[in-house]
């Protein structure tokens, strides 16, 4: 199969994650229910993250995904890290879904927890 194109997206560009109860979605700390939220109606779906700063203890990560007549969020895959890294994950999307987000929250108030997290979706053929 021939890649036809790819298109990234970023969910989080080197921002400071503060500590919350609920997940954010995007560097904003956006929490509302179109927060983060990225079309993917693609071939395949990859998402990318990295911490290379974690001052808190953890730092908690929730995949999500709507389907098209279902309006409602489902989780896909959750994760955290306890540690910084140096190079980043990778985590294959394989459920055809309309919309993808990634929620992020950290257990404390000790910061810097910086997180770089986007997503590319790939056409082929």
């Amino acid at each position: 199969m021939a890649i036809m194109s790819q298109s990234p997206r970023i969910f989080f560009e080197g921002h400071t994650v503060t500590a919350t109860s609920n997940y954010v979605y995007n560097s904003l700390n956006a929490t509302a229910d179109s927060s983060g939220k990225i079309t993917t109606k693609t071939d395949y779906t990859v998402v990318q993250i990295g911490v290379p700063e974690l001052a808190a203890s953890a730092l908690s990560y929730r995949i999500e995904g709507k389907f098209d007549r279902l309006d409602r969020w489902a989780e896909i895959y959750t994760g955290s890290v306890t540690a910084t890294t140096t190079i980043d994950t990778l985590i294959t999307v394989t459920e055809k879904v309309k919309e993808l987000r990634m929620g992020v929250k950290v257990d404390n108030n000790s910061t810097p927890n910086v997180l770089w997290a986007g997503i590319c979706n790939t056409e082929v053929r």
